[in-house]
């Protein structure tokens, strides 16, 4: 990967202001990595002092090119941040990674940094986790056979990923199985139940690790905070502003669900979900400015039957915003 690739490039030069002169950096693996590492090797050119951590050779030879320090995750007490992409992220900010093949040293790297800072274009958005299809699990090679078995027997579709017309094998030594799964509904479950497996070394969900993840696209960077749930409107508005340039692909499904620790949202269609938007403004203005979001609506199509009610999904009190189309009187 070259710099060439504007949305990349405007994602790494917004996470350099996670860099500061003395910052020990981890440096992930994969195209929006390795952007970032060349960002970051023109500031190191230009006197900026980190010392990097890689989470793979292929990173460390870049960044060794490129003129960063590096040092070894022992020689360090802390790393300040890390810097990474995924391969895809659900609105709770649990990752899918691994399709670079390095997802057990960049999960090592991320518990051991204070900040975890991922970079993803819109389209790595998803509803839920596992809407691509793939799983990566690394295992020992002396274990593949079984391991295989085991994951089958959990519902997935466990092939061993390939470089030609051999095993991929990872920095570790290891083997990839790349498991075909359908969504992913309790995420901390299939995460215990594969990590239970003998032979397993890891796998490629990263669940609650993500603090920040930059979203790029033509629009520029939207940038998103986990750890610390957003409530009412916010959730809202974030997770919107952040799936506007993915809606075709993100809101093909029935309905979305997002919950928070305080927040439900149902989106049926692409109209649907610019009806609750423009709600949301009006009810953040107040009922004076509904005349000026009511054309807006309109052209949504027809008119909306806009409510805002009290839910308890799991037992507990929740805001709940709802768009709907009238019934025809």
């Amino acid at each position: 990967m070259s710099n060439d690739d504007p949305l990349l490039s405007r994602l790494a030069t917004r996470a350099l202001d996670f860099v500061h002169d003395g910052t020990v950096v981890g440096l992930g693996t994969g195209r929006a990595a390795t952007a970032f590492v060349h960002a970051l090797g023109e500031q190191v050119a230009n006197g900026l002092r980190v010392k990097g951590v890689p989470t793979s050779q292929a990173t460390a030879a870049a960044a060794r090119r490129l003129g960063i320090p590096l040092v070894g995750l022992g020689d360090v007490d802390v790393i300040d941040v890390t810097v990474d992409g995924a391969d895809e992220v659900d609105p709770e900010l649990n990752l899918i990674k691994g399709y670079g093949g390095a997802m057990v040293a960049e999960k090592i790297v991320a518990a051991a940094s204070r900040t975890e800072v991922i970079l993803v274009g819109s389209e790595k958005l998803v509803p839920v986790l596992g809407r691509r299809g793939i799983l990566p699990v690394e295992v020992l090679p002396f274990a593949v056979a079984f391991c295989q078995r085991r994951l089958a027997a959990l519902g997935s579709r466990p092939t061993v990923r390939l470089n030609g017309n051999s095993p991929f094998v990872s920095d570790s030594g290891n083997y990839i199985l790349d498991c075909g799964i359908e969504p992913i509904t309790a995420p901390q479950e299939l995460e215990h139940a594969i990590r239970d497996i003998p032979g397993v070394v890891g796998t490629g969900l990263f669940l609650g690790i993500a603090d920040v993840v930059l979203v790029g696209d033509a629009d520029g960077v939207l940038e998103i905070h986990g750890r610390e749930p957003l409530s009412g409107r916010d959730a809202i508005l974030s997770f919107l502003t952040a799936t506007r340039s993915s809606l075709a692909a993100t809101l093909a499904q029935p309905y979305i669900r997002h919950h928070t620790s305080s927040i439900r949202i149902e989106v049926h269609s692409h109209d649907e979900a610019r009806a609750v938007s423009y709600f949301l403004a009006i009810t953040e203005r107040g009922p004076d400015h509904w005349g000026r979001y009511r054309d807006r609506l309109a052209r949504v199509g027809e008119r909306w039957l806009l409510q805002h009610r009290l839910v308890r999904p799991d037992g507990h009190g929740a805001q709940s915003w709802r768009a709907t189309r009238p019934a025809p009187s």
